[in-house]
């Protein structure tokens, strides 16, 4: 059993990720095998390394930044004392130009979430997926937090591997998701080179033999909300929505 109490609000922000990485993947109602767990401690593992390293590149470009800092100081303070404003100006300018493009990205005012989300697109992007996204989910969810990153950690898990086997061009995931009257709407759409394999309800595992957990636990955390699950199969791309 997993107990959450206040104390969640005195975590770190460097350290949120991994709490909420740890919350999202205990939920998952269906017992999971030694490879199925193997395979959920190996994107805990990566998740975390993207973090250490994510991490270690601000420190490194803030160290960075700060050294070349005081050497456009030195110059600024040499034009300025020279009074060539002209030149000062055409310094700057070009400084701008210089400056790299802001790659962090906000998805939504929640941390978790988008924390996650900003995870997925890095992989995405690593694997030549295009992924777009469009998020209005607020900071305080209507529904428990760490269920609701399951459920997105779980779609977004199942849309990159089917992208990566994809075996047509261009392959992509559409993600989208609104809160709106206490309720939440979430849909992912991606590239599937083949309709998935079900019986009895449930979709059979493309990772090993046996059913998937990832639609189970999303399934049964729809059900828990008294929401709705669909997935649909046509012309190369499968269509996941959820409404809770």
């Amino acid at each position: 059993m997993i107990v959450i109490s206040n104390a969640r609000r005195n975590i770190i922000p460097g350290n949120r990720l991994l709490f909420f990485i740890l919350i999202c993947f205990s939920i998952s109602p269906p017992p999971l095998s030694i490879k199925e767990r193997a395979a959920h401690q190996e994107t805990l593992l990566a998740m975390q390394k993207a973090q250490y390293q994510q991490l270690s590149r601000h420190i490194e470009s803030v160290r960075q930044a700060r050294h070349d800092l005081r050497q456009h100081l030195n110059v600024i303070d040499h034009y300025l004392n020279s009074g060539k404003t002209e030149e000062l100006k055409a310094y700057i300018a070009q400084y701008r130009q210089m400056l790299p493009p802001d790659t962090f990205c906000t998805w939504c005012e929640n941390y978790a979430v988008n924390t996650m989300v900003n995870y997925y697109v890095d992989e995405a992007r690593k694997s030549g997926v295009d992924i777009s996204v469009s998020m209005a989910v607020p900071q305080k969810l209507s529904m428990n937090e760490a269920e609701f990153c399951s459920v997105l950690g779980n779609l977004l898990e199942n849309a990159l591997d089917a992208c990566r086997e994809y075996t047509d061009s261009n392959p992509f995931i559409r993600l989208r998701a609104k809160e709106e009257n206490s309720h939440l709407a979430l849909t992912v759409d991606n590239s599937c080179s083949s309709a998935p394999v079900e019986e009895n309800g449930r979709f059979l595992s493309t990772k090993h033999d046996g059913f998937g957990t990832g639609t189970a636990s999303v399934r049964s955390i729809a059900e828990h909300y008294h929401g709705v699950v669909t997935f649909r199969y046509a012309d190369q791309c499968f269509f996941a929505s959820v409404f809770l």
